[in-house]
């Protein structure tokens, strides 16, 4: 009995940990959060064939800002832009489950946001950009030239979260027109999702 509590109250410190390290990022702090790290993944480009997982797993455990949703996103871009072929993207949905599986197997609690925005407020947000000068640089053409596929892209997002939501690692909708609320859902969230996880634990079930 004593190696199972042991184990247990490993799996809670780590569980623990990702609940700080996720405030961290969320909060905005100003300095470098403690416990995790915000990792670049590559910008994505013609496939040659590579899966989805490869290059997200050497991130791992530094993945807290970018889970492997990210590689959803990726695929997003791929597939609107035609960069891979249907089946490519089609197979990234299974790679993608079965490496957040994986994750929540071992432990982790897999948290995935996506945050929607209109094209109205989309377009204010471009435009506020464009007119305030230290702000300008988050607008390019290229931010210009993907709104014009907006509808394309939403049905991209529409597949990418019907095929990739999961009891163990489910997709949360944010209602993100109003930034002040969609923050506030996404750390309630996170706050819910680790404190069930702990419970869990705690009951040993």
């Amino acid at each position: 009995m004593t190696g199972a509590r042991d184990t247990m109250e490993l799996r809670e410190d780590a569980i623990r940990a990702q609940y700080e390290a996720a405030l961290d990022l969320l909060t905005g702090f100003d300095h470098a959060p403690r416990l995790a790290k915000a990792v670049e993944t590559p910008a994505p480009e013609r496939s040659a064939g590579i899966g989805t997982r490869p290059r997200f797993r050497s991130t791992i455990p530094a993945m807290a800002a970018r889970s492997t949703a990210r590689a959803g996103g990726v695929r997003l871009v791929e597939r609107v832009e035609g960069f891979c072929a249907e089946a490519d993207w089609l197979r990234a949905y299974a790679e993608i489950n079965d490496f957040e599986h994986q994750l929540a197997n071992a432990g982790a609690v897999v948290i995935k946001f996506w945050l929607q925005i209109s094209a109205d407020e989309q377009l204010r947000r471009f435009k506020e950009r464009e007119d305030t000068e230290f702000k300008r640089f988050k607008i390019t053409d290229e931010d210009w030239r993907n709104r014009e596929k907006w509808d394309e892209y939403v049905s991209a997002v529409c597949d990418m979260v019907d095929r990739t939501s999961t009891g163990l690692a489910p997709w949360t909708l944010v209602e993100a027109n109003d930034k002040n609320f969609a923050r506030v859902k996404v750390l309630k969230t996170v706050c819910e999702r680790i404190e069930a996880a702990l419970k869990i634990d705690s009951n040993g079930k």
